[in-house]
């Protein structure tokens, strides 16, 4: 399943250091950028591969122009490391930079996630175009596993939002 956020109170911005303000993910030097892509599941988003390995990863960026906003973005990110589940997108870290120019100081916070090789919605097309259907243990399967995130981030006191075959892996 996507990934999930809970809004941050405007009102009461967490304190937070210049550290925090300019910090690399530490898996970072493993993976080299493939291509920006806009993803319909994920927005525009930037597409990285391990050195090594097969493995895919992709990174959503943010800017904002205030210390405040920066600071909630950032403990959204340190609250969405907290919700790592064998059913909801996996979140690997988080990196954060200060961008000053002469007149006006910008943030980035960019998060890092396990790019999912598929969809519901892509293997609904690909057994359509082929004339066939999902069985019922795999509608079982598919079933369990959405409520079992679901009922994880229900746990957390976090909802989902946006439940569509698009957004279950």
């Amino acid at each position: 399943m996507a990934s999930a956020n809970a809004a941050q109170s405007p009102s009461k911005a967490p304190v937070i250091s210049d550290a925090e303000l300019n910090k690399k993910w530490d898996d970072l030097v493993n993976y080299q950028v493939i291509r920006k892509s806009k993803d319909p599941r994920f927005g525009d988003i930037i597409i990285l591969k391990h050195k090594t390995k097969k493995e895919l990863i992709f990174a959503k960026e943010k800017w904002v122009n205030s210390k405040d906003k920066a600071a909630a973005d950032i403990a959204d990110m340190k609250e969405r490391e907290k919700l790592n589940h064998s059913e909801v997108q996996k979140f690997l870290g988080y990196s954060t930079a200060v961008d000053k120019q002469l007149c006006s100081t910008n943030y980035l916070i960019i998060g890092y996630y396990a790019f999912p090789k598929s969809d519901l919605y892509k293997e609904l097309q690909d057994k359509l175009q082929n004339g066939q259907n999902f069985s019922a243990e795999d509608l079982t399967l598919i079933t369990n596993e959405a409520l079992s995130g679901l009922h994880f981030l229900h746990d957390q006191q976090k909802i989902h939002g946006d439940i569509r075959p698009l957004h279950i892996g």
